[in-house]
């Protein structure tokens, strides 16, 4: 009898939005568009240089990249990605801790969906809260457009 009534009320529930998407296909969804926010900023000329560098001087494998989340009001670092980021691109992966020379990218918030960029090469012990903006990037549409200043 209970099993009866249990589809007419799960359609009921569904219909007024209370079911939603399970919590890891949300976070699924907002990895894959940070990676593509990585990705468009890899591209930029100063990214390359680093990635570029990183190869002539022999590492092998794919180049680690740091990425963070800068508030320099708060004086505060924050990673971009939770957990263990599976975002990878041509001679670089995404990593959550450093062990070596690294690609750091920090991302400072401009307004909904705009950032300005700063780009450093870095070890672990060379972490700092990043420098002067190297450019910004804005979402346009389902991409991102980025511009070096």
């Amino acid at each position: 009898m209970r099993a009866r009534y249990a589809l007419p009320a799960l359609l009921t529930l569904a219909a007024a939005g209370c079911v939603r998407a399970p919590p890891s296909a949300v976070r699924t969804q907002e990895e894959s568009a940070k990676c593509e926010l990585v990705r468009t900023l890899m591209q930029e000329p100063l990214p390359r240089r680093y990635l570029s560098q990183l190869e002539a001087e022999g590492k092998e494998g794919p180049a680690p990249v740091l990425v963070f989340l800068r508030d320099p009001e708060e004086g505060l670092l924050e990673r971009l990605f939770v957990g263990e980021p599976t975002c990878e691109g041509n001679g670089y992966r995404v990593v959550q801790h450093i062990l070596t020379d690294s690609v750091v990218l920090y991302l400072q918030p401009t307004g909904d969906t705009d950032y300005a960029f700063d780009v450093q090469r870095s070890n672990p012990t060379g972490l700092a809260l990043g420098g002067e903006p190297k450019g910004t990037v804005r979402r346009r549409g389902e991409g991102w457009v980025a511009s070096s200043l």
